[in-house]
Parts: structure tokens; sequence; C-alpha cells
């Protein structure tokens, strides 16, 4: 082959990597980027509390349109993709701007996508009127945060933290709580008929890192913890355990949700292979149990290699 040959195969390539880039896009979209978690500062002070309402909801409206477009295009507008999408919105700063949770669960409405609003037990106590108008005014499912209850809580609080739980049930709302059985049941929580005669779910708190493994080869490892995670400043990542990355950051919430295309096609494969397999970890690093997630931080040097 010529060097002619040669320059002429790869401009084909190129062309014709270029031609499957909106393809590539819309199936990554629509196979790994159901759902949308947006997460509120580790450390929040008063300019740090979390994106701005308006702009999240501006974006959740030109996701869904990219999503259903997409859809259309590659499974002929599917109903089955459309099912179980949702939003979670996490931070107890939340229930200090009801106002704002109201704007951002409606543009998730207005996508077919259900909210989850994610906040401690003891932010619910200090707020209860807000628990009251969220509950008025949209549908909010509600994982609440139950760790910082123990042997260590004050009686006032333990009180407090039952009556607001109480309340809430009354009042109709679902109970997903995060925390420790034993520790829940230290409470007297599950000794009252209240919660004995309602649906109630609880789950451990995730492990710090995420992604906690004990063996190597854990079928499709990753493929819950991928989803667009928005953090407090509004930049975009494509799962849990790259949250707050740089060098994993697709986008942001600021700019309009076209400008992801391209991270969506040249991802798609890395994206998909990671769904299906987990990251890429070197042999010595391989050591388990590990935290697969901060292993991938590490191996990670800009998007391309996720």
């Amino acid at each position: 082959m010529t060097h002619s040959d040669t320059c002429e195969a790869s401009s084909h390539g190129e062309e014709s990597r270029r031609m499957d880039a909106p393809t590539d896009a819309r199936r990554n979209l629509v196979a790994n980027f159901r759902s949308v978690s947006v997460q509120g500062a580790p450390d929040p002070g008063p300019d740090r509390l979390g994106p701005p309402a308006e702009a999240l909801a501006r974006w959740l409206d030109e996701y869904h349109a990219a999503y259903v477009e997409a859809n259309e295009e590659e499974n002929g507008g599917s109903l089955h993709l459309l099912h179980a999408r949702t939003l979670t919105l996490a931070g107890d700063h939340l229930l200090g701007a009801t106002e704002d949770v109201v704007t951002m669960v409606r543009a998730a409405m207005r996508g077919g996508m259900s909210t989850t609003l994610a906040v401690s037990v003891s932010a619910m106590a200090a707020h209860p009127h807000a628990l009251a108008a969220l509950r008025d005014a949209v549908p909010l499912q509600y994982r609440i945060d139950c760790t910082s209850l123990g042997p260590q809580s004050s009686p006032q609080a333990l009180a407090a933290c039952r009556a607001t739980l109480s309340a809430h049930v009354e009042a109709g709302g679902n109970v997903s709580l995060i925390g420790e059985v034993a520790t829940i049941r230290a409470t007297g929580l599950l000794a009252d008929e209240l919660f004995n005669r309602n649906f109630l779910t609880i789950t451990p708190r995730p492990h710090p890192g995420t992604r906690h493994m004990n063996r190597p080869h854990a079928l499709a490892p990753c493929r819950d913890y991928i989803a667009w995670f928005i953090d407090a400043a509004g930049d975009v990542y494509p799962c849990a355990g790259m949250l707050g990355h740089a060098p994993a950051r697709f986008g942001s919430i600021h700019e309009p949700f076209s400008r992801l295309i391209d991270a969506l096609a040249y991802s798609a494969v890395t994206i998909d292979s990671l769904s299906r397999r987990g990251p890429r970890i070197a042999d010595d690093h391989a050591r388990f149990p590990a935290d697969l997630c901060a292993l991938h931080r590490l191996s990670v040097h800009g998007i391309a290699t996720l």
C-alpha cells in the first residue's frame, strides 16, 4: 500500500467516525443517561448551595427533548425506555428552598421523570413546615438519611426526629430510610405501630468511595452508577464515582445541552465498556477488596480514557 493509499484510508476512517458520531451520541444517551442526580456541596455556604433552579430546569427541558428525539431515532420511540427515569435532588439545604425544589420537580415532571428528595432526618426535624409545603405542591419520593441517629443522640434530638417522621408518615409520605437496621431499631421507630402498618425500606449507607468491590469480576459493576451527576457548581459528570473529578467533567448545565453531544459521541464505547465490565485498573492496584471508584479516579487523566 502506498503512502497516498494509507492517507486516503485514514481520511475515510476519520470521515466514517464523524458520520457515526450522531448515532453514537444518541445510543449512549438513551442507553446510559436515563436519570439525573443533583448533589449539594459537602460544605455548603451561602454561595455554594447548589446550581440555580432556573438553570437546572432549562437544562432538564433540553435534556428531555434530546432524549425523546434520540429514543425516536434509535428505537422508534420505545415507551419502555421512557419509564423509570428519575431526578434525585440531594442536600439538606433544599428544605430551606422549597420554591426552588418545586421548580426543579416540575421540570422533571414535564419530562415524565419522577423525583426523589434525599435529606437527613435532622434537617427534616429542623424544617417541619418545608415537608408539608412540598407534599402539598408536588409529588416526591423521600430518601431519609438516619445515620446521625444513635447512642450519641440526645433524648431531645431522638424525640424530635421520631415526631418528624411520624408526622411525615401520617400525612401520607413514603418512608425510605438510610442507615443500619440495628441503629434505627434502637431509636424505637420500628416498634411504633404507625411504621409497622406502612411499607418501609431501610438501605445501608453507601460506602464513602461509592463502589466497594470484594472481587474483580462482578457482573456490570458500574451500570447502576452511570447517569448525569451534577455538582453544586452545575458541572456535569457521567457517573457517581467521578463526581467532582475534573478530568471526567462532561460540561455544565449553564451551557446548552447540545454542547454535550460531542462528549456523548466520543465516550460512547468507553461508557458502554465501563457499564458492562467496570474500569480498566492496573494489575498492581487491583488488590481486592478495593474501592473501585477511587482506583478509577487515579487512572483517569482525560475524558477519552473513561
